[in-house]
């Protein structure tokens, strides 16, 4: 049935977001419930997570159908979205196309009228297809997860060849790459499931790996721009085949959040992340991936090594240069000692809280989701950091960024956390997760009394939060008693 393939499809998207547990959440992995109640289309941006969206408005038609219509001066694939669901839609100047959606169904039973109504039901079958695939690829997972034998790379390998058979030579070709993308980033998670394993080669396995992306053509700029995320994917993952993270947290005691591994293994992981693109021979395509090496850089690394990461990129390579130095000076602006950034949010009651209500203490700003398990694991260190400290000196601030107000209430009432809680329905786009250039969840801002950045988005309850504020304490008693004592001498 149509229906359950739908369910199945949505089970594999999924299963991409959580298929090696992660330990922030990004906006990829937001519940579909909690997209928009309608259809809308977006462009591809710059960059997936850092460049502003580009939407384009859609016209709703007497029948229902949607009408779009864009401007350009070439073919272009745009997304549609719906419920959390994602469909494409190839378009083309001054050709209007008009979009049926039956809504019970998206993606399925979706139908295009106009130009490019033939790839249309084209990608229909493909979807149909393609399903059965992603249903056998769901129930590996387990003895992929395991290191038990299974087929879970001969499937993907067998979505490539389905994507060939449909898209070869279409405008849609773009399939192809992203199901050449999904492989190689799960075969780079296969040897991190095998790195223990006894006489293991990873070294060996890893070059394969770098040799077969070769071979496939992954490393172009074509198959660089069909990708979710630019290169980001593969290195990540690439990466993540040394080790690094399994180190700090042995040397830490517990599981880091990407954004700590990040920070304090930046060398090590930057390093194999630059040494993939050793195997980028196209100038424009080694361009692309640099930019989206620096704009992640810039997004989660110390600010001082993506500082420098960003000015050396410009001197060589000033194709990208408005995107990163919008990006580079929004980050810069939320750094330590810059003002905090203001805001008027209301609570449960209705209440309106204000940043500059808080001056005078040290403020935590957590920014998290209902849905989000990482930022659940912070409450309970949280809360007993709440109580050590007085309200004269530490105050937390909750501000959800759920786009479901009766998750984000159902979960407020479990909890029951004395500290404000605070809510406006904006999801990924609240101005002031984005005005702190946010990536992830949960996200962090320490602000002192003065009402100015202390830390950013490197601190955690769990973590090293209680240090932090211990020193910054201690460090004004200090000032006190040294303030004192030259009074008395005076």
């Amino acid at each position: 049935m149509i229906f359950t393939n739908r369910q199945n499809v949505m089970r594999f998207l999924s299963f991409l977001v959580f298929a090696f547990i992660s330990i922030t959440c990004s906006p990829q992995e937001a519940p579909e419930s909690f997209d928009r109640a309608e259809p809308y289309i977006e462009r591809q941006p710059i960059h997936y997570k850092y460049a502003p969206k580009i939407e384009i408005p859609l016209t709703r038609n007497e029948d229902g159908s949607y009408r779009v219509s864009l401007q350009t001066g070439s073919e272009e694939i745009v997304t549609l979205h719906y419920l959390g669901e994602t469909y494409p839609l190839l378009v083309s100047a001054n050709k209007a196309i008009d979009v049926y959606i039956d809504r019970g169904y998206f993606p399925f039973r979706t139908r295009v009228k106009g130009f490019s109504s033939e790839l249309n039901e084209l990608y229909q079958e493909y979807l149909i297809k393609a399903g059965s695939y992603k249903e056998k690829i769901i129930r590996e997972m387990t003895r992929f997860r395991a290191n038990e034998s299974n087929e879970v790379l001969e499937t993907y390998k067998q979505l490539i060849e389905v994507s060939k058979e449909y898209f070869e030579h279409t405008s849609f070709d773009d399939f192809i790459y992203k199901a050449i993308g999904e492989y190689l980033v799960m075969a780079l998670n296969d040897i991190q499931t095998k790195m223990t394993t006894p006489c293991y080669d990873i070294e060996a396995e890893r070059q394969a790996v770098l040799d077969e992306a070769v071979q496939l053509n992954f490393f172009t700029l074509k198959s660089l721009n069909a990708q979710r995320a630019g290169i980001r994917d593969f290195t990540n993952a690439f990466a993540g085949t040394f080790g690094i993270k399994d180190s700090l947290d042995r040397k830490y005691g517990h599981d880091l959040m990407d954004y700590d591994v990040n920070r304090l293994g930046y060398e090590a992981l930057n390093k194999a992340r630059e040494s993939v693109l050793d195997y980028i021979k196209d100038e424009d395509a080694y361009v692309h991936a640099q930019m989206y090496l620096v704009a992640e850089r810039i997004g989660e690394a110390p600010f001082d090594k993506a500082e420098k990461s960003y000015f050396d990129f410009l001197e060589s390579y000033p194709e990208y240069i408005e995107f990163l130095t919008g990006q580079y000076e929004a980050k810069k602006s939320v750094q330590p000692g810059e003002p905090a950034v203001g805001f008027s949010i209301r609570d449960k009651d209705g209440q309106i809280h204000r940043m500059e209500d808080y001056k005078g203490k040290f403020v935590l700003l957590d920014i998290w989701a209902s849905w989000c398990i990482p930022c659940h694991q912070e409450f309970p260190h949280m809360e007993r950091l709440y109580k050590k400290y007085s309200r004269d000196d530490f105050e937390i601030i909750a501000l959800s960024i759920d786009e479901d107000r009766d998750a984000w209430e159902r979960t407020i009432n479990r909890y029951q956390h004395e500290w404000p809680q605070l809510y406006d329905g904006k999801g990924f786009q609240q101005e002031t997760f984005n005005a702190y250039q946010g990536g992830g969840i949960p996200f962090h801002i320490l602000i002192n009394r003065e009402g100015k950045i202390e830390r950013n988005n490197d601190i955690r309850a769990s973590f090293n939060l209680e240090q932090v504020m211990d020193s910054l304490l201690q460090n004004e008693k200090y000032e006190t008693s040294e303030l004192k004592g030259s009074t008395l001498k005076f």
